[in-house]
């Protein structure tokens, strides 16, 4: 019996073994390789490995043979353009202006991400202004959805995907959640301190929104009612300017920042303390819900400690996944594990990073230099995971802007603030063709 006459079971278990593109080569030998070759748990298997989750959900409309392997090439094909990004022919650039004044925030509020069905969907962007209004954009057709009534110069904004609403603080420190779909106010919460830090996460599957004040207050409101869980000083005469989780939210990251330097702690548990000023390490934890005897209270057990070896004024932090943290600081990027050992620095802008959107594919990092560049994750390097510059995507002219200041990103597009000269900021958005 020769190679070509064994059985199909056979020919699918060795099948089992080759990558995509061997795959496809095999599948044009012969009827029986071909049929092999087509099996629907072979394209299942390369897309989890590839992927690690795939929700193919309404992508044909004739679940048959062909589904898992047409949705690997479709998907391939995309990552394709978001990894060469040719102008006009991987993706189109629109502008979407309407703001008048600062833009300070970028949240998708139905992004399209690795794990959704993202063929035949838009992405939609709601961005935060000086100017006082909350706006949403439809990123493919380019249009305004919505815009909130003007109130105080808004501060930050996070995104609650699951409540479908946008959270905002302004200057006063008033916290206020707005509806998704038509921009109407839900709930309104005063922290009684001007200089606030918001993020969103998930709590034992419960929507939770965390505000840091510059007084040293937190305060844990759930969403999007912003009714208060909890609220306690963490620290003194210190600002939170940092809230991070993992994807996974196996931990959560915490930092706080004076005028002279980057200083980060655990904060989240109300028992834990500060220790003294400027001092303290990065410290990644895992979180869960104690329960009191009236309602329950976020609390933490620390698990990782460690310095980061910067010595900038401005350091963004990002989770890739559970392992891996993006730091950008002037203008480098680099890879730190979970443990604090340091796999990668490179210098890829020629101005100070002013913002950065990090997912398992790709790092989008925004900056002086009217840039946005564009890096995807190498898993072949023999050192572990590392960054690969691929190109950028510019913003803006010398005369009339001052360069990026914030990016946002979803699985088929991406959207940064240019601010400019007049006050008046744009948004960029450059959707990849599905």
């Amino acid at each position: 019996m020769g190679p070509l006459d064994l059985p199909l079971d056979c020919l699918i278990l060795i099948f089992s073994y080759l990558h995509d593109e061997d795959l496809i080569i095999a599948s044009y030998v012969c009827k029986a390789w071909h049929e092999a070759a087509e099996t629907p748990w072979l394209w299942r298997k390369i897309c989890l490995r590839r992927w690690g989750f795939c929700n193919i959900g309404n992508f044909l409309s004739d679940i048959g043979k062909q589904s898992w392997k047409s949705y690997y090439l479709r998907r391939a094909l995309l990552e394709l353009k978001m990894k060469t990004g040719r102008s006009g022919g991987d993706y189109t650039c629109q502008s979407l202006r309407g703001h008048n004044g600062k833009i300070i925030g970028v949240v998708y509020l139905a992004g399209i991400n690795a794990v959704s069905e993202f063929w035949n969907q838009s992405s939609i962007v709601c961005s935060a202004s000086t100017d006082g209004t909350v706006r949403a954009w439809d990123v493919q057709k380019a249009t305004q959805l919505w815009s909130s009534p003007e109130q105080r110069p808004l501060c930050d904004i996070v995104a609650d995907l699951q409540n479908n609403v946008v959270v905002t603080v302004d200057n006063t420190g008033t916290v206020k959640a707005w509806e998704g779909p038509t921009g109407g106010e839900v709930a309104s919460f005063s922290t009684g301190s001007p200089k606030n830090t918001l993020y969103a996460c998930s709590i034992n599957d419960k929507p939770v929104i965390i505000v840091g004040s510059n007084n040293g207050a937190l305060h844990t409101l759930t969403s999007p009612s912003l009714s208060k869980l909890s609220s306690h000083v963490v620290f003194d005469s210190f600002r939170l300017n940092l809230i991070l989780s993992s994807p996974d939210k196996k931990w959560i990251l915490t930092a706080t920042k004076d005028c002279s330097e980057f200083s980060p702690k655990i904060f989240f548990s109300p028992s834990l303390s500060s220790g003294p000023e400027g001092e303290g390490p990065v410290s990644v934890s895992l979180p869960s819900m104690t329960k009191t005897k009236y309602d329950e209270e976020p609390s933490v057990q620390q698990t990782e400690s460690f310095e980061l070896d910067l010595s900038y004024t401005n350091i963004l932090l990002q989770a890739r996944d559970s392992n891996t943290l993006v730091v950008a600081a002037g203008n480098q990027i680099s890879v730190y594990s979970v443990k604090g050992a340091l796999m990668q620095r490179m210098e890829d802008h020629t101005q100070p990073i002013m913002s950065i959107c990090v997912d398992n594919f790709r790092v989008v990092t925004a900056s002086r230099d009217l840039s946005l560049r564009v890096l995807t994750w190498n898993h072949e390097n023999e050192k572990g995971l590392s960054l690969e510059s691929q190109y950028h995507l510019l913003g803006g002219s010398q005369t009339m802007s001052r360069g990026f200041t914030v990016v946002a990103c979803d699985y088929i597009s991406i959207v940064g603030s240019v601010e400019a000269v007049n006050g008046k900021d744009v948004l960029k958005a450059y959707s990849f063709n599905t």
